[in-house]
């Protein structure tokens, strides 16, 4: 399966900036990126080398939230010999005077955060256009065995493979992609890839209905894509279950008909509604999902 690089990286910075205001919370994230990464001591500290810069950061930034971790930071470049057009290395230098303990993974928190760190450490995932598949890479069976199971806790069932030396975690199933990102916090990689998702099911559809016509059938196709798109940030933000009756079927009717137009959705509901009532609703949905994710951007600030 082809990653996107582009993708992955970007669901990884997102995850990079959350922050985090409980000390085992952070205990539990360093482990899981120390699970995935050659790590080791040096001189009483612990270091990483990434060529990584979110790496680097959320390594440093976590650190600083461990009882006893020093505010004594090393951080120093270098590059591969013989190359110059390879990224540089970053090695990142941390003392953790009562070194990097076993996090309690008893706590639900903990857990995510684990499985946060052990992603933006060696993670990656393709999208949707190009099929479903998200995995995490290991040195060994222990650590990786260790991660599935966590993951197994989380009611998800990802797989595990041995490849060129090193054992990989993995998810095949879109909707346990998605679970996956929710359970770790990417809520702007959910919406993302929940859109190209659906884009990609959309077009499918389209593939088959060779009859309409070409104009009529681009509009209907955008209009369709622009609902389904508000409609998850609706879900993801203030969820589908908490919307008036009304707003709440036809959220439900667009998600489960992408290819219906606005007269056949409103057909297809309990009681069926003029096409102008489905429009207006529509209208509705559109203005809250715009409101979210506005206040949303706000809280982020």
């Amino acid at each position: 399966m082809k990653k996107d690089l582009t993708f992955s990286r970007s669901v990884k910075e997102e995850l990079s900036a959350i922050r985090v205001r409980d000390s085992e919370v952070a205990r539990a994230e360093l482990a899981g990126i120390t699970a995935c990464r050659s790590s080791g001591n040096s001189t009483g500290g612990t270091f990483l080398v990434t060529s990584e810069p979110h790496l680097a950061r959320r390594f440093l930034y976590l650190s600083k939230l461990i009882p006893g971790g020093s505010r004594e930071n090393r951080v120093s470049l270098s590059r591969p010999s013989g190359s110059r057009k390879q990224p540089p290395r970053i090695s990142v230098s941390v003392t953790v005077r009562s070194g990097l303990q076993e996090p309690d993974l008893s706590r639900r928190e903990s857990r995510r955060a684990f499985l946060r760190g052990a992603f933006i450490a060696r993670g990656s995932m393709s999208t949707p256009s190009s099929g479903s598949h998200l995995e995490i890479v290991f040195e060994s069976r222990k650590q990786a065995d260790r991660v599935s199971s966590l993951i197994r806790m989380e009611g998800l069932s990802p797989g595990v493979l041995k490849r060129r030396g090193e054992w990989v975690v993995y998810l095949k199933k879109g909707d346990e992609i998605v679970e996956f990102l929710k359970l770790v916090g990417a809520c702007r990689g959910v919406m993302e890839y929940e859109d190209q998702r659906a884009r990609r099911n959309l077009r499918g559809t389209v593939n088959r209905l060779v009859n309409m016509d070409g104009a009529n059938l681009s509009r209907s196709v955008e209009a369709s894509l622009r609902q389904i798109d508000e409609i998850r940030i609706i879900d993801e933000l203030l969820g589908i279950d908490r919307l008036p009756a009304a707003l709440r079927e036809i959220a439900r009717a667009r998600l489960e008909n992408p290819e219906l137009t606005l007269e056949e959705l409103g057909a297809a509901l309990g009681r069926p509604v003029s096409k102008s009532a489905v429009n207006h609703r529509l209208r509705r949905l559109s203005k809250l999902a715009k409101h979210l994710l506005e206040m949303s951007e706000v809280r982020r600030m």
